[in-house]
């Protein structure tokens, strides 16, 4: 992950950036943000500065994280003791629900459990990461709104996508939407040069 991300992102998309700092300063971050994106790029490391916002302990008047704290790095380098990550799997790339009462590693019961233990350190908030959140069944979606509506304290969630009118109403009404559009692609391989070359 590449460091100073809170400089990157003020210079992309320096609105939203103002917003949620100036939310931490006064106490108004939302519990649930929705990171919808085009960019799978963006969407990752947006829901990492969103979660430094959230919990860097020495950030600055203006609300803006140091990036070089434990907490920063470790959620940097995924080694936050409370950063939980919920990612689609399978053939179908899809989050399931998961069997109650012992449900299967990354299903959204899993998730959700994790919010409900009690913390065995002292990182301060958990912070749950719904990667591609448009891969959750109608099912997983459902389960998952109470968590939404009433989530447990210390608890900040960020749901990514890049089709957030795939997600049930319901589900993207329980979030506080963050539109990070960049409107191009990217293409990374080799032969790329001559790709462009090709179509003059």
């Amino acid at each position: 992950m590449p460091p100073m991300l809170l400089q990157k992102y003020t210079e992309q998309f320096p609105e939203v950036i103002t917003c949620l700092q100036k939310a931490r300063t006064t106490n108004r971050l939302a519990h649930a943000y929705l990171v919808h994106s085009d960019d799978p790029e963006v969407r990752e490391e947006f829901a990492l500065l969103a979660a430094m916002i959230a919990t860097c302990p020495n950030i600055s008047a203006d609300g803006a994280p140091c990036e070089t704290c434990n907490t920063c790095h470790g959620l940097l380098t995924d080694a936050y003791p409370e950063l939980y990550r919920l990612t689609p799997r399978g053939k179908m790339y899809m989050i399931k629900v998961g069997d109650s009462p012992n449900p299967e590693m990354n299903t959204l019961r899993w998730f959700e459990e994790m919010f409900y233990m009690t913390s065995t350190s002292v990182a301060g908030k958990k912070i749950g990461i719904v990667s591609d959140c448009d891969r959750m069944n109608k099912e997983s979606q459902n389960a998952f709104l109470k968590t939404l509506e009433e989530p447990p304290s210390d608890t900040f969630f960020v749901l990514t996508t890049a089709n957030p009118l795939a997600l049930l109403p319901t589900t993207r009404s329980r979030c506080q939407l963050l539109p990070l559009l960049c409107n191009h692609c990217k293409f990374e391989f080799n032969e790329v040069k001559d790709l462009f070359s090709a179509l003059h």
